[in-house]
């Protein structure tokens, strides 16, 4: 009896040992993964990826609020279309042309802007842009799952913003969905 429960006992310590030494590979693996996913940030998508992203774009509506540091704590509402999304040969550039509500009229500006990734969400980036008539922009907004957020300023004044993306598949989905309970 005495043996058998010896047996048993070196069978769960080897048994133990086994799941110890697999879940410390599988922890090293993961490990493995997540840096070399680090690795990653920044890097440049493949071209289904800023295909993708164009697509995503076009005739993409986004609607609103922002805020203005340190004037009041109001939410101001914000909307852009953006008809056209090209992307420059080389490097993160590319050239959106949106319609933008400025000064009470509407106009139509192409925006030269920087897309960086972190991992696969992609950022859009203004660094001191110049839009002629309208003054300096400046930056930084993330998308992500039909939604964005960022922080923005125009010459001295800036503050935060964030709201949804419709993109035009989903507009002309809604459109055929309205259509259908007529």
């Amino acid at each position: 009896m005495i043996q058998n429960c010896s047996r048993i006992l070196l069978y769960i310590v080897l048994s133990l040992s086994a799941l110890t030494g697999l879940a410390e590979a599988q922890q090293t693996e993961a490990k493995a993964k997540v840096e070399a996913e680090a690795t990653d940030i920044g890097s440049a998508p493949d071209q289904k990826a800023l295909d993708n992203l164009k697509k995503y774009l076009v005739g993409s509506k986004w609607k609103g609020t922002f805020t203005v540091r340190g004037k009041d704590d109001k939410l101001h509402t914000e909307e852009y279309e953006i008809s056209g999304a090209e992307k420059e040969p080389k490097g993160d550039q590319w050239v959106l042309t949106a319609s933008i509500k400025y000064l009470k009229k509407e106009t139509r500006v192409p925006v030269p802007i920087y897309i960086k990734w972190i991992d696969r969400t992609p950022v859009m980036v203004m660094d001191q842009v110049t839009l002629p008539g309208m003054g300096t922009f400046d930056a930084r907004v993330i998308i992500r799952k039909g939604m964005y957020a960022g922080t923005w300023a125009h010459d001295e004044v800036g503050g935060h913003l964030f709201g949804e993306i419709t993109t035009a598949a989903a507009a002309a989905e809604k459109a055929k969905m309205e259509e259908m309970k007529k």
